[in-house]
């Protein structure tokens, strides 16, 4: 099973059950308080400074900035930096890449309603596609001929 960076939990109910089993004594429960809010804070930096990154290296490239709202991010944007930064992201997010065989696979079989699509990879310099979750049902499909 692939581990994932996920607790199951909302983080005021964890803080309850730690303070709960510190209750009798309440300067293990403000110490507690203290060493969680340090944790919570120092995690909401990592993840401001993650989005602040990505938007940074990502704005040369941005299709939605104009001509000059870009002009002020040449040399300061690196698209390496940007895809390091994403595929860091990806990977606390839970997210796995799909592999070649995969996406091959995938448009080789038909689909639900019979659409067929095509893809020009080759529009593409550089692609990658993420997922995340298991997700596996059947499905009964019903054709109208009319």
């Amino acid at each position: 099973m692939t581990r994932e960076h996920y607790i199951p939990f909302n983080k005021e109910f964890l803080l309850e059950q730690q303070i709960a089993a510190f209750a009798e004594n309440p300067e293990k429960v403000s110490d507690f308080k203290k060493l969680f809010e340090i944790i919570e804070h120092y995690y909401h930096y990592e993840s401001f400074n993650l989005n602040r990154n990505l938007k940074q290296h990502y704005a040369l490239y941005d299709p939605d900035l104009s001509e000059k709202e870009r002009e002020q991010f040449i040399n300061k944007s690196n698209f390496p930096v940007f895809k390091e930064t994403l595929l860091k992201v990806l990977e606390r997010g839970n997210y796995y890449r799909i592999n070649q065989t995969a996406l091959d696979e995938a448009f080789n079989e038909s689909d639900l309603v019979g659409l067929n699509l095509a893809i020009d990879f080759n529009a593409f310099k550089d692609f990658e596609l993420y997922a995340r979750g298991h997700h596996k049902a059947k499905e009964k499909v019903k054709k109208y001929f009319f």
